[in-house]
C-alpha cells in the first residue's frame, strides 16, 4: 500500500495530541495510575494482592527499576546461569565419579563468574556499538 505523505494537517495533528498528552498532570497520572491497579488487584489471589502492593511501593519500584538498567541485565543473568548449570554438572559428575563431597558453593561462585563475564559482555557491546 502507498503511504500518505505527511501534510502541515497531519503534522499539527500530531503537535496538537503531544500537547495534550503534555497538559496532564502529574496528579491525574498518579490518580489514574492509582485507579488501574486497584482494578488489577482485584482480580488477584491475596498473596498476590500483598506482592504486588510490596513491588509497587515507589521506593522498591525504582530501585529494581535502576537495578535492572545496570546489575541486573538479561545477558549477565544468562551467562551466570549457563555457566552455573554447566560449572555444576561438571562439578557433580566429578564428585560423583571420585566420591568426593561437594559444598554447594561452586554453583555460587560459578553463577558468580558468568553474571560478571555477562556485565562485561553487555558493557563492551554497548561501547562498540552504541546501543
Amino acid at each position: 500500500m502507498d503511504q500518505i505523505p505527511p501534510t502541515n494537517q497531519n503534522k499539527v495533528a500530531i503537535t496538537n495530541h503531544k500537547k495534550a498528552l503534555d497538559m496532564i498532570s502529574n496528579q491525574q497520572r498518579n490518580a489514574s495510575y492509582k485507579k488501574v491497579m486497584q482494578i488489577t488487584r482485584e482480580h488477584l489471589t491475596l498473596t498476590s494482592r500483598v506482592l504486588s502492593t510490596i513491588i509497587h511501593v515507589k521506593f522498591i519500584e525504582k530501585t529494581i527499576e535502576i537495578l535492572s538498567q545496570t546489575l541486573l541485565r538479561p545477558n549477565s543473568m544468562l551467562f551466570g546461569s549457563i555457566l552455573a548449570l554447566t560449572a555444576s554438572l561438571i562439578s557433580f559428575i566429578y564428585v560423583f565419579y571420585y566420591e568426593y563431597t561437594i559444598s554447594n558453593l561452586e554453583i555460587i561462585l560459578s553463577f558468580g563468574i558468568g553474571w560478571l563475564i555477562g556485565i562485561i559482555y553487555d558493557y563492551l557491546k554497548l561501547l562498540i556499538s552504541g546501543k
